[in-house]
């Protein structure tokens, strides 16, 4: 069984990276309650990679080959929103 079998040596890793900032709280009083706001951006970063061993990059095993991969990618994001007191909708 050593003869036919091995331990791959594989090896990966992600990395992320993030900054975020929110705001809230009431804007003004009125009558029927407060009217909120909250806004907020965020910023991420986000990048990994794999490196098989190198008999699974050839295909000699009974396992499926793979070829190394990596990649990265990064998002940046915002929103802002109002709270209505409910009496004011109706």
């Amino acid at each position: 069984i050593n003869y036919v079998t091995f331990v791959a040596h594989d090896t990966g890793g992600n990395e992320m990276k993030n900054v975020t900032a929110n705001i809230a709280g009431d804007v003004f009083e009125l009558p029927a309650g407060p009217i909120g706001f909250a806004a907020g951006f965020e910023y991420r970063y986000e990048s990994g990679f794999t490196e098989p061993d190198a008999l699974i990059v050839t295909g000699a095993t009974s396992g499926n080959a793979s070829q190394p991969t990596r990649g990265s990618y990064t998002v940046d994001e915002m929103y802002a929103e109002f709270k209505v007191p409910d009496d004011l909708m109706w």
